[in-house]
């Protein structure tokens, strides 16, 4: 089922998106006219958008990837 959720503060497309600890985050992208560099985060418990700091360069098209690291203490066994 889909659910409509509040729009970003920037159109764009090519963007990059990652998901970490419940938060969706676009990066870069292409707004029609120039790339970007802005980063936005959705909090979905909100339904809004945040702005993030922006990388330092402008992307479009990139691919993200996100990585999880889990600590394992000595004594745990997996």
């Amino acid at each position: 089922m889909w659910t409509v959720m509040s729009p970003m503060a920037t159109r764009r497309i090519g963007t990059g998106v990652a998901v970490v600890n419940r938060l969706l985050y676009v990066v870069g992208g292409f707004d029609g006219e120039s790339r970007l560099a802005t980063v936005e985060c959705y909090h979905p418990e909100n339904n809004d958008w945040r702005p993030v700091s922006p990388m330092s360069v402008t992307r479009s098209g990139a691919g993200e990837l996100t990585v999880l690291y889990i600590p394992v203490d000595s004594e745990s066994s997996i």
